[in-house]
């Protein structure tokens, strides 16, 4: 398929390392102008500040955040800027840890109602301590994961950049140009939900 172009938004691959398997957080976000290289490697800044002050905390000491790769997506030719993390650092909320096929769904919505105006993020390496049983992790838990997620949309922390869930089709066809509608709320429930691709082997 053609590479749809999203104007003035960039693609944040946040890595981890999780028993030698790589994993990633996808987000997406907005500036008042195209990306550059100076913008792209603030936003990297800025995400892996966001990480240590916010996320960190939530995670196990099995997954470490190794490299976060910010590419520009106005063109299929715009610029990447990759900060890499080292030593990587590792979370510390305790060693127990979700497993490599399980996550947390954090659901990103926006003002607009539909599929194309919302969007979701797989949290890899939640700290087991805030399990409660085999499905579900504690209302403590998820509370705690929400307010470092929000931080996301918070320009206090985040500076220019604007969270958003980019739309590259309609009615089921393809944008010519997609759209990045900003996210204004997020939720999350209690359950452990399934992420095969980061099984050992499937996701390299």
């Amino acid at each position: 398929m053609a590479f749809i172009p999203v104007s003035e938004a960039a693609k944040a691959a946040i890595a981890f390392s999780m028993t030698a398997q790589r994993v990633l957080i996808t987000l997406t976000f907005r500036l008042t102008a195209s990306y550059d290289l100076t913008n792209l490697a603030d936003l990297a800044l800025k995400l892996h500040q966001w990480y240590t002050t916010y996320l960190k905390g939530n995670l196990s000491g099995a997954i470490a955040l190794t490299d976060i790769v910010c590419t520009a997506i106005h063109s299929a030719t715009a610029p990447q800027h990759t900060r890499i993390v080292s030593p990587s650092e590792a979370g510390t909320a305790g060693a127990s840890s979700l497993g490599l096929g399980e996550a947390m769904v954090v659901t990103l919505r926006t003002p607009l109602r539909g599929r194309n105006y919302r969007g979701r993020t797989y949290l890899p390496g939640v700290g087991g301590l805030y399990r409660t049983d085999p499905g579900n992790i504690s209302t403590t838990g998820t509370s705690q994961i929400i307010a470092a997620m929000a931080k996301l949309i918070d320009p206090l922390v985040m500076g220019s950049h604007i969270m958003v869930v980019p739309s590259r089709f309609t009615n089921n066809a393809p944008r010519v140009n997609g759209i990045a509608n900003p996210v204004t709320a997020l939720s999350m429930d209690t359950f452990v939900d399934s992420q095969r691709r980061r099984l050992i082997g499937r996701g390299n």
